[in-house]
Order: C-alpha cells, then structure tokens, then sequence
C-alpha cells in the first residue's frame, strides 16, 4: 500500500509538471506575439524611457508624485486648447502635433511636426506648454494624419463579408502605428514582395505604410484577426479544465487510497486482536 501511494505520489507530480509547463509555454507564445501598436512600434517602445514607478525610494516617489500632478495639469491645459473633446474621442489634432507621453520621472514629453514647429509656438495652448520648458522632439508626420490612414487602411480591410475580400485585404491580421517613427504598420500573415506589392496596388498605399510579420492579436491600434486569438484562448481554458479535473481526480483517488490505507490497517488490528485472543 505505501508503494502505490509513493507511485501515485511521483505519477501526479509529473502530471503537475507536464501541465504547468503547457500552460507557461502558451502564455509565453500568447505574451510574445503581442503587438504594440497605437503608439509605439516595438523598436521605439523599447527605445522610449517611460515612466517607471517607484517602490523604494520615498524621496523619487514624491518627485514622481509630485512632476505627475504637474504633467496631468499640463496635458489638461493643452487638450483644452483642442478641438473637439478628448473624452468623447471627437478631439482634433493640430498639424504640428505628433503625440505626446509622460517620459521617464513623470516629465511630459511632447512631438512636434519639425516644418511646422513655429505653429506649434504660435497655438496658443501648445506654445504655453512649450514656453514653459517641457521637452519635445521632432517628428516627420502629424498624429491625425497616422490615425486617419490607420482608419482608412481598416475601413477598407474589414469591410464587408470575408469571402468579399481580396486576398490582400484578407492577409491582413491588425494594424498599428507609431507616432515617433510616423508610420502605420500593417501586420500580415503571408509575409512576401508579391502580397506587399499587391497590396498597396489593389488595397492602399502609402509613405507611411511598413509591413511586418503577423502578431496573433493587437492591442491599442485597431482591429485584427481574432481566429489565432481565440485557439490560444480555448487551449488555455482547455489547459486549466485540464489542471482543474486533474485535480479533482487527484483528490478523490488519495482520499479513496486514504480509505483503503484505514481499512487494511483496521483489519489487521482486527487480525492481531483476534490472534491474541486465542
């Protein structure tokens, strides 16, 4: 009996450990074929100092408190002097502007179209901001004309039924853009010259426009394929009811193992006691 619960015991640690490295292995194809988009290619938001938070130093922690209330009442001042409204998704960019973040120690940082930057000193709002020494940089294209092919690209892409679509548009698995690089990317599955060429012939074409091996989702930059997204789903949620029946089983096999452990140590005490007496 104690060599069954030793096998069983080896048996179900290797089962655990065949499981979780599944597990691990599709959460890391699923986190390394993210996409950034909306933003930052993956050369630039590599490139980028972000804001980091700090956990350590209480000191850095109430500069970095202290520089994000003065960014936050900066980006409100600036979006103020907009149109439109931010919140509702109605704003609309100047042509000097290219974007915006909160860099690193909690400093805004702001892109500028370079042959457009004294405009951007005469806007009222912006050249406030500016005047004030916040640190920009420049770049070759507004934010609102990146958005505007980005839309454009996906209207045409996704419109209608899929067997409508060219093979060209149906290459396609999602879009980004990056507002450092002031390109719009699009993310294709068939990755070669004649599907490249063929769309920008037959779909859209554009300076802005790269192309680059498909992600299995994207985040941030629009709309994308979802049919690789949703077999990584269904094999993670196939992988946990796995985990979790395993379990169950686990479970109800030791307590049944448990059971029989008692009984036979019952009926042996039984036997001695029996024994003894005669």
């Amino acid at each position: 009996m104690v060599q069954a619960l030793d096998g069983y015991g080896v048996t179900g640690k290797r089962r655990w450990t065949v499981l979780i490295v599944l597990f691990v292995f599709v959460m890391a194809i699923f986190s390394s074929t993210t996409v950034y988009a909306g933003g930052a290619c993956r050369e630039c938001f590599e490139k980028i100092q972000w804001q980091r938070p700090v956990e350590d130093d209480i000191e850095a922690r109430r500069i970095l408190n202290e520089n994000s209330r003065i960014a936050s009442r900066q980006f409100e001042a600036m979006y103020a002097g907009f149109e439109g409204d931010r919140m509702a998704g109605t704003i609309i960019y100047p042509d000097f502007y290219g974007g915006s973040y909160v860099g690193y120690q909690g400093h805004v940082h702001v892109l500028i179209v370079e042959s457009m930057y004294e405009n951007a000193r005469a806007h009222p709002s912006f050249g406030a901001l500016l005047d004030e020494g916040v640190s920009f940089s420049f770049v070759a294209m507004p934010l609102s004309q990146l958005q505007e092919a980005q839309m454009a690209i996906g209207d045409i892409i996704w419109e209608g039924d899929l067997a409508e679509r060219s093979a060209y548009a149906r290459n396609v698995s999602g879009l980004g853009s990056c507002m450092f690089c002031s390109t719009v990317t699009v993310f294709i599955d068939v990755y070669s010259e004649r599907m490249i060429s063929g769309f920008r012939q037959h779909v859209y074409d554009s300076p802005m426009i790269t192309f680059e091996q498909m992600g299995f989702m994207c985040l941030g930059g629009g709309q994308g394929s979802m049919i690789p997204f949703f077999v990584l789903m269904t094999i993670a949620v196939s992988l946990v009811l796995v985990i979790v029946i395993s379990a169950v089983r686990a479970g109800k096999n030791a307590r049944e193992q448990k059971r029989m452990a008692l009984a036979a140590s019952n009926e042996w005490k039984e036997k001695n006691k029996t024994e003894s007496g005669d």
